[in-house]
C-alpha cells in the first residue's frame, strides 16, 4: 500500500504563518507611522496658526496706533517713539524690541527672541506692556521709514522656524 495524499491542504505551514505575521507586521507599523506624522503635523499647524494670529494682532495694533501719530520722535532699528492722539490726548508712545540682556537702543541684537513692547508716557527700556512675544532677532530692519511710510518687519519663532509678517503704515496726522 502506497501513502495516502490529501488533495486538498488542511492549514498552513509555517513558513506561510511567518510570511503573513511579517506583512501584518510591517503594515501595522506604517499605520501607526502615518497617524504619528498625522497628529504631529496637526499639532506643528496649531502652533503655527496660533503664533501667526499673537503676530498679527501685534502688528494690527501697532498699526492702529501709528496710523494716527502727529510725529515719529525717533526711529532706530531696534524701535521708535512717536507722538499720537488716540482720544485721550497727546501721548508719546515707544515701540520697540526689548531682551533684559541686551542693551538699549539696539542692535546689536545679542539675543535670538525678543519681545515687543509698547509703552505710553514712561518711555524708558523695559517699560510697556508686551504686544508679541518670541520674536527672532531680525535680520532686516524690524522698524524703518521710507518717506511718510513706516515699515514694521517682524518674524516669530515657530519650532526653530521663522514666521515673518510686515506691515507698511502711513501715518494720517504727518
Amino acid at each position: 500500500m502506497t501513502g495516502r495524499r490529501f488533495s486538498s491542504p488542511r492549514g498552513l505551514t509555517l513558513v506561510e504563518l511567518m510570511v503573513s505575521l511579517a506583512v501584518l507586521a510591517i503594515l501595522g507599523g506604517l499605520a501607526t507611522s502615518a497617524y504619528l506624522f498625522g497628529t504631529n503635523a496637526i499639532a506643528s499647524y496649531r502652533e503655527i496658526a496660533a503664533a501667526r494670529a499673537d503676530l498679527t494682532q501685534a502688528l494690527d495694533t501697532a498699526a492702529r496706533m501709528l496710523r494716527q501719530a502727529k510725529s515719529i520722535d525717533a526711529l532706530t532699528a531696534g524701535g521708535m517713539t512717536f507722538t499720537a492722539d488716540l482720544g485721550d490726548g497727546d501721548n508719546t508712545y515707544r515701540l520697540y524690541l526689548y531682551h533684559p540682556l541686551d542693551p538699549d537702543p539696539n542692535p546689536p541684537f545679542t539675543q535670538s527672541e525678543y519681545e515687543v513692547r509698547l509703552a505710553v508716557a514712561d518711555t524708558n527700556y523695559g517699560s510697556g506692556a508686551v504686544l508679541v512675544r518670541g520674536v527672532a532677532a531680525p535680520g532686516e530692519l524690524p522698524f524703518s521709514m521710507n518717506g511718510p511710510v513706516v515699515s514694521l518687519d517682524w518674524s516669530i519663532l515657530v519650532d526653530e522656524r521663522a514666521l515673518r509678517l510686515r506691515s507698511a503704515v502711513r501715518p494720517r496726522n504727518l
